[in-house]
């Protein structure tokens, strides 16, 4: 049976995620991420802001309402403090990693009929999504990384956007 919207939190399925990037961090060899202190709760404002920004656009992109990822690195102060993780790429993407699902709804991935019934099921399917996209997986396991912020946002039809940005 579906499950509402409404019963699925959103900080929760955050700190799930964020459990589960550092399981595969420490699977690999590297240290976890964190999520204390200022310039943390920095990177998690963004990236919920974010996550909340393609809920409303019903789009999963880094890029909405003409804002990228880099212009909100720069706009909450904290490029120079995050940006040497990597070099330069053209697009300006580099320290984030988006994701999307669906909570408490039957769908249909590759041709599989799928069910997320619960806050765990839900990061688990958004954390899989971020680690099977080489491009997110070489961002997350960034050696040099030492904080993520992770954004989650349910919507009222059960879709959920995650944006996990990193820093040094």
């Amino acid at each position: 049976d579906p499950i509402p919207a409404s019963a699925f939190n959103e900080s929760n399925i955050s700190t799930y995620v964020v459990e589960y990037l550092n399981e595969n961090r420490t699977a690999q060899g590297l240290d976890t991420l964190g999520t204390e202190g200022r310039t943390a709760e920095t990177v998690q404002t963004m990236a919920q802001n974010h996550s909340e920004s393609m809920a409303e656009a019903g789009q999963l992109a880094h890029t909405i309402n003409n804002t990228t990822s880099e212009a909100r690195y720069e706009s909450y102060g904290i490029t120079s403090r995050c940006s040497f993780l990597v070099a330069e790429t053209p697009s300006g993407n580099e320290l984030e990693a988006i994701a999307m699902t669906v909570a408490g709804q039957p769908y249909t991935e590759s041709g599989e009929r799928r069910f997320n019934g619960n806050e765990s099921a839900v990061a688990r399917d958004l954390t899989d999504e971020m680690l099977a996209n080489d491009t997110y997986r070489e961002r997350l396991q960034q050696e040099n990384a030492g904080i993520i912020g992770l954004g989650v946002a349910v919507t009222d039809s059960g879709e959920v956007y995650a944006t996990a940005n990193t820093c040094a």
